[in-house]
């Protein structure tokens, strides 16, 4: 062989692409006998009919086909880029035939949606094609660069001619022979016999961990020496090498499966005495999926973590998301301490996440990412995760919900996601906080992680029994493998609850509740004119009845946080105010003191907590007295969940701590309700919901009763309350598309993106039909269009593209040239760009706030264009440089955070 080039810089020797075909199979090999979970090798030996024996090597020889396509002149002399002329010499050297002048000047003027088709893994995947691969082979081998290749068989007269080349020309036919011969001494090719017509599902899967494979194996770390690529000779000495090379590569790299043994007491510092959590002792926890809906403060956490370890058979890791980035934050420390005592890689997945601690134990650059195993005990951070579309690759992930969701649309290296999500167990919790397009998003994943058979834990307080319907049939549909989605099942809303989806079909257990009480609810109509003030003097009032006590005020919006926040502290109390327009630093230190004032180790003392809805889930703080804005019911229903959250009830009256011992009678959750002049709601009383939402939960009878509700039964009530008030995306159409005010543009923008969640992504049922339906008729892998549709459009910040938001945000770093300002970033541009990595990039970084709306618009117009070359540091790539003395007037940024200020701009 004259060893065409798989890998090559024009300055090193070439690396031959026998040699990486037979790496690449050796990673292959190894992902599939330890890393994949039981479930995923289930699967594939039943789609694709392969025997249980053969089936890592069948896949294996599939991984090691993907670049067959680079032995042809196009690959080996870029005669189609700008580099050609770098590679001239080598290309002359080979010996091999050229495509004529003609041809390439034609060749070259092809538009691209032509000319992909002459990429290297359209040609493995038409080279594996010609040899009699089976189409689901051929698919995945086209899709290993992140898209699936079009339909070959509608290909450009020119593209065809290069095909006909390849074939004819006996020398480029006979050094591809000769990769595939080096494989088939190796490992063991497929047949035509495995070409199943429902296998369609299970490509994606497949081209996922063909990528996977491909990534570790051209990791310059991994390839092979001189020494041993003059083995190549003997391909099966060769690969045997490289197979030992593989088992410590891919341990030292992905990680293998995490397992956390012992009992449940020896998990956890305690024994279950909370039925959810007796629950999880007592229950199977094979593939399958489980709902688990109880109120707060049931230990709901717990009955996930334990979930995953009885699991262990499954062979799976685990993946917990979360809706913010705060929460999946205090989260990775839970989970760290679940592992305690383990040895394995874990990643925290959010835009922020350098700043978490977890990272900043290590010294390494970038900043925080640590593959020295001496250096950390338990779960430690890996640098392979950091990069693109590799989050849910780790072993232990804890992520925002974007992370997975982000699976439900199509982009660029969707598959590489399916199949990281595929052999893990997925928890998603507080999935009740969901909007309508997060929902169908959630809808179509289920569908996916159905087929596969992954576990799935969905763990929620206040879930409508709408919503519990769709997310069973979704994932029912796709585990029954049936190629179409079924009608929701009738449930029954039973609360609480656990729903599961496995081999018995879906079964309902009701749970009892470890707390059973009455929360007393008080409205109050107050003026909207006057809204803030009066709110102060509620919670003034609260504090004179009680001097000790820990006072909570959990408001809608960000500004009336402030205000109230501002007013209070003029006023002589104790202010502790978390809201959202805040830098990460400052948020992360009143996270802390939240904990350390209203937490479950919490002294007795007044303190009055100003927040906005971040603190309304996934915070283990206990209030005495709780004010809150008018909201939807399961925020409300979450906000009074922060209300003597570690009291217990019992026969006639409650047990407090001590701290909070001077408790009486039943938790009271005060409702502020703006009121225009005519005593109804205030027409901006919805906002930043939508305004359906609001009228059905003031409205309904076993909602608010339009004020007249008094007390709330927990958890008889629960249900009832949250389903008399759930809104679908229907709802958001007829109660709030008919609205002119200019402030509901982004409610519209909402609605659209919501009704396009359809359009945005592929189900597995799509894959299943289109596939079925191509090899019925003939027209093989290359004419489904579910795959190529699987794969379109760019995925670059995926919190933008999972949720609905408003049409404009924005990551703010507001600096002071002076350094003048306490708390701005202190310097200007010249020092911002200096920043690359370490303490500097850390420190950066938490000065950061994330803003939205019309503010953003606003901060970005004040900010003009990002000065030249911003920026080196990719983390601060996407974040706006402003001098702090340049905010829109009436704005100010000051130890409350960014605001709106009514006496004026920055000081």
């Amino acid at each position: 062989m004259t060893a065409p080039w798989a890998k090559w810089d024009g300055r090193s020797a070439p690396y031959p692409v026998a040699a990486h075909a037979l790496d690449t199979a050796a990673v292959a090999l190894v992902l599939y006998r330890d890393v994949l979970s039981a479930p995923v090798q289930d699967l594939l030996v039943r789609a694709l009919r392969w025997s249980a024996e053969t089936a890592d090597r069948r896949f294996a020889w599939v991984a090691g086909a993907h670049d067959l396509g680079k032995v042809g002149p196009l690959h080996q002399g870029q005669l189609l880029t700008v580099a050609a002329g770098r590679f001239a010499a080598f290309v002359s050297g080979l010996g091999l035939p050229r495509p004529s002048p003609k041809w390439l000047a034609r060749a070259v003027a092809l538009p691209s949606q032509a000319r992909v088709l002459l990429r290297h893994e359209a040609l493995s995947a038409y080279m594996l094609e010609r040899d009699g691969l089976p189409s689901w082979a051929c698919a995945a081998v086209s899709g290993h660069h992140g898209r699936f290749q079009p339909d070959v068989d509608r290909i450009p007269r020119v593209v065809d001619e290069h095909y006909r080349f390849l074939d004819e020309s006996g020398g480029w036919r006979a050094e591809q022979d000769a990769v595939l011969i080096a494989l088939d001494a190796a490992v063991r090719r497929p047949t035509a016999a495995d070409d199943p017509e429902d296998a369609g599902p299970a490509v994606p899967l497949l081209t996922g961990l063909v990528c996977l494979a491909d990534w570790l194996a051209s990791d310059a770390t991994f390839l092979a020496d001189h020494e041993c690529l003059q083995l190549l000779a003997e391909p099966q000495k060769y690969f045997a090498r490289r197979v030992a090379d593989a088992e410590a590569w891919v341990e030292r790299s992905i990680g293998l499966p995490v397992r956390r043994p012992g009992s449940f007491g020896q998990v956890f510092p305690f024994e279950p005495a909370r039925p959810v959590q007796q629950w999880a002792v007592d229950a199977e926890h094979g593939p399958g999926l489980a709902i688990v809906a109880v109120p707060m403060g049931e230990g709901k956490t717990e009955a996930g973590l334990w979930r995953h370890a009885a699991g262990g058979g499954c062979r799976d890791g685990l993946i917990w998301g979360l809706p913010t980035t705060a929460m999946a934050d205090a989260m990775l420390g839970r989970v760290l301490r679940f592992y305690t005592g383990t040895d394995g890689f874990a990643h925290l997945a959010h835009g922020r996440a350098l700043l978490n601690a977890f990272y900043q134990q290590s010294p390494a650059i970038p900043a925080g990412v640590c593959d020295d195993e001496e250096m950390q005990s338990g779960l430690r951070p890996g640098s392979w995760f950091r990069g693109r579309h590799r989050a849910l690759t780790a072993p232990v992930g804890v992520m925002t919900c974007d992370q997975v969701l982000a699976v439900g649309v199509s982009h660029k290296f969707a598959p590489v996601r399916l199949a990281a999500l595929a052999g893990k167990h997925v928890v998603l919790d507080e999935v009740h906080t969901y909007d309508p397009y997060q929902d169908r998003l959630l809808c179509r994943v289920l569908g996916w992680l159905g087929f596969v058979r992954a576990r799935v834990t969905l763990l929620t307080a206040t879930l409508p029994t709408r919503r519990l319907r769709e997310y069973v049939a979704a994932y029912q549909a796709g585990w029954n493998r049936s190629g179409e989605n079924a009608a929701p099942p009738v449930l029954p809303g039973l609360y609480p609850a656990v729903t599961s989806v496995d081999d018995r079909g879906v079964v309902q257990q009701r749970l009892a509740a470890h707390r059973s009480y009455v929360h007393r609810l008080h409205v109050h109509r107050l003026a909207a004119a006057r809204f803030d003030t009066a709110t102060v003097e509620l919670v003034l009032q609260a504090r004179a009845g009680d001097r000790q006590a820990r006072l909570g005020v959990i408001v809608n919006r960000v500004d009336r946080a402030v205000a109230v926040a501002i007013e209070l502290a003029e006023r002589g109390e104790p202010v502790l105010l978390l809201q959202g327009r805040m830098t990460f630093g400052q948020r992360e230190d009143a996270v802390r003191q939240l904990l350390q004032r209203t937490g479950p180790t919490a002294q007795a003392g007044p303190v009055t907590v100003v927040a906005t809805q971040l603190a309304e889930a996934s915070l283990d703080i206990d209030l005495d007295v709780v004010f809150t804005d008018l909201a939807p019911m399961p925020s409300l229903l979450q906000r009074a969940g922060r209300q003597w959250r570690h009291s217990i009830p019992i026969a006639g009256g409650w047990i407090h701590p001590l701290a909070v011992a001077g408790r009486h009678g039943d938790p009271v959750l005060h409702i502020l309700v703006p009121t225009a002049a005519s005593g109804d709601l205030d027409a901006g009383a919805h906002y930043p919901y939508s305004r359906a939402e609001i009228r059905r939960t003031w409205r309904a009878t076993e909602a608010l009763a339009g004020g007249d509700r008094d007390r709330l039964r927990i958890p008889e009530d629960v249900q009832g309350a949250v389903d008399a008030a759930d809104v679908r995306l229907e709802d958001l159409d007829t109660d709030d598309w008919s609205d002119t005010n200019p402030e509901l543009a982004h409610l519209l923008a909402a609605g659209a993106a919501s009704a396009a969640a359809h359009r945005v992504g592929v189900d597995v049922a799509s894959v299943a039909r289109d596939w079925r339906t191509a090899m019925r008729a003939g027209d093989g892998w290359a004419g489904v269009p579910a795959l190529a549709a699987l794969t379109r459009g760019e995925l670059w910040r995926e919190e933008a593209v999972t949720r609905l938001r408003d049409a404009d945000t924005v990551q703010v770093l507001l600096y002071d040239p002076t350094g003048r300002h306490q708390i701005a970033w202190p310097g200007g541009v010249a020092e911002l760009l200096d920043v690359r990595g370490g303490r500097t990039l850390i420190e950066a970084l938490r000065h950061v706030i994330p803003v939205s709306g019309r503010l953003a618009s606003r901060l970005r117009a004040a900010a003009g264009q990002p000065p030249h070359g911003w920026h080196p540091a990719t983390l601060l790539n996407d974040v706006l440089p402003l001098p702090v003395g340049s905010l829109p007037a009436g704005y100010r940024f000051d130890e409350y955070g960014l605001h709106n200020h009514p006496t004026g701009g920055q000081p």
